[in-house]
């Protein structure tokens, strides 16, 4: 774990060459360096590495987040850091590619997924082809939803292909050899488990277009004719699905910002960034919303000819814009009865200072205030007869919820800034259990609707699902029930809770399961199963 990445500052003499170098490179002159580092007095010669204090920063007096007014050159260090990790792997792929003069393919990891990474570099290499994530161990047990917001459509169109790496244990080679460490690393412990989460992770990827391969990790973890079934059926189906023509698009965009991992301190054990963390909870919950979506890098969606006809966009980090975002926000996707939800700090980086929250009040519409100092971020919806309130859970937002289960410390360090709402014009929906400060608010435009989520990762499922209906968004199902993937010709479902769901189809068509065979009955649009806790089930859909 963690190879290939370079994790630490190098503040050796050939580091510090190569970092002047890079900057040379990015800024051109002296004067641009002396601008955007804020200092009269630097040049390229004589620049050093910055040091990174990672959890001792002033956490009074400072976000999450470095500051382009304060830690510039901590920010293009980051950037320089993570660039400098892909042209390694860019280095060796090449070598052997040219040594060998033959087709190949260049694989590499990606630990942490791209929410925390920056990933520019992998789009624009033209040597890496492929690159492979491990799921998280403890969601993958069955009944714990294992969502993805991961760009997949950015990844399809610079032709990379996104490889799950199925590294599962089993009942016949447990790692552990004991039933808490057996749930830590998320082991099947029987043919039903095996089949459990075997279809709830590859689900994803099958309807994304990706891929997956098995690891057997542990030896012989995969030694039972039942596990080798339920493989062989999976391949079989991958090749089916993919044969299958799918015209079917979501209604809902998730969007990400690529820069934003330039800009993430870290926070917690001197290698994670406490936002970027709880990024990837939030993208269980809106796995679980009953809402399909479709997922791009920020420049990407603007890059496609269909980036302004979804109903709903949910920007996940867009801590930073570029004028040609801001443009494209205002002009494309502020208009037409869309619904825009943003989250934590939209535009904040783009501020006058660490405390300023002025940027994020227009890009929103909804004005608000910044607090540095971090705080709990509990959130409780108010009583309110808002057609968004309906149905909200006490706990809002699956980032508060897994913040619950760590240690009294990480607990600590998990808190963030925040940003309450402080709009008359908007109506509350939500507030922090702190102080009752407002926490969520929606604010209703002539032409759009913004949903301001101010929690790290607080947005629910159900408040999702409430925002695709309002919008007239295609949803498939009620709220966290089942965590569901879907392409036009293949339903991917994984149940959370036990009960009869009602699945709605985006048009008339044959539903069929893939491995019992049984045809579905489906009556106008729609189709009603019994669905127990940590099921997972395949669907084909024929359109009639």
């Amino acid at each position: 774990d963690g190879q290939f990445e370079v994790l630490r500052r190098d503040h050796s003499k050939n580091g510090t060459l190569a970092w002047s170098k890079w900057l040379k490179s990015k800024y051109g002159s002296n004067d641009a360096l002396r601008k955007a580092w804020n200092n009269s007095s630097i040049v390229f010669d004589n620049v050093t590495v910055p040091a990174n204090y990672y959890e001792k920063y002033n956490r009074q007096n400072s976000s999450s987040l470095f500051s382009p007014q304060t830690e510039q050159p901590d920010r293009d260090y980051e950037e320089y850091r993570q660039e400098r990790t892909w042209r390694i792997k860019e280095y060796l792929i090449k070598s052997i590619k040219d040594e060998f003069n033959k087709p190949m393919l260049g694989i590499t990891w990606l630990m942490g997924g791209a929410l925390g990474k920056s990933c520019k570099p992998l789009l624009e290499s033209k040597v890496i082809d492929i690159i492979v994530t491990q799921p998280t161990y403890q969601n993958r047990r069955p009944g714990m939803p294992n969502g993805s917001t991961n760009p997949f459509e950015s990844f399809h169109a610079h032709n990379k292909l996104w490889v799950l790496e199925m590294d599962l244990r089993s009942w016949l080679r447990e790692t552990y050899a004991n039933e808490i460490g057996s749930m830590k690393i998320g082991t099947p412990l029987s043919p039903d488990e095996f089949r459990s989460v075997n279809r709830k992770l590859t689900g994803d990827f099958l309807t994304a277009g990706n891929g997956w391969w098995y690891f057997d990790i542990s030896s012989n973890a995969f030694a039972n004719p039942e596990i080798m079934q339920e493989i062989k059926t999976s391949i079989d189906t991958f090749i089916d699905v993919q044969q299958k023509h799918s015209a079917f698009r979501p209604d809902v965009a998730i969007v990400t910002s690529s820069n934003t991992p330039h800009s993430a301190r870290m926070t917690i054990n001197r290698f994670r960034n406490n936002l970027s963390w709880l990024l990837g909870y939030q993208g269980n919950a809106i796995a679980a919303s009953g809402v399909p979506y479709d997922s791009y890098f920020f420049d990407d969606l603007i890059a496609t000819t269909h980036g302004d006809r979804y109903k709903v966009y949910v920007f996940l980090n867009a801590v930073e814009l570029t004028s040609a975002q801001r443009e494209f926000i205002e002009k494309k996707l502020k208009r037409g009865g869309k619904a825009i939800v943003w989250l934590y700090a939209p535009g904040y980086l783009n501020g006058k200072s660490p405390n300023d929250a002025s940027v994020v009040s227009a890009v929103t519409g909804i004005n608000v205030n910044m607090e540095l100092e971090p705080k709990e971020f509990e959130v409780y919806p108010v009583q309110s007869q808002h057609p968004l309130s309906e149905g909200l859970l006490p706990r809002q937002g699956y980032g508060d919820i897994f913040r619950l289960t760590q240690g009294a410390d990480t607990m600590k360090a998990i808190n963030v800034s925040r940003f309450t709402v402080n709009d008359p014009q908007s109506e509350v929906i939500a507030r922090y259990a702190f102080d009752d400060a407002p926490a969520i608010a929606v604010k209703k435009f002539p032409n759009w609707t913004s949903v301001y989520v101010t929690a790290s990762s607080g947005l629910s499922p159900e408040l999702l699902n409430n925002i695709a209906k309002q919008a007239g968004a295609y949803r498939l199902c009620p709220p966290n029930m089942v965590q569901s993937s879907m392409n036009g010709s293949f339903l991917s479902i994984h149940a959370i809770k036990s009960g009869n769901i009602t699945f709605s189809l985006p048009y008339q068509a044959r539903v069929t399961d893939v491995h019992s065979k049984k045809e579905i009955p489906v009556k106008m649009q729609k189709f009603n199963i019994y669905l127990k806790a940590g099921e997972s089930r395949w669907f084909n859909i024929k359109a009639d």
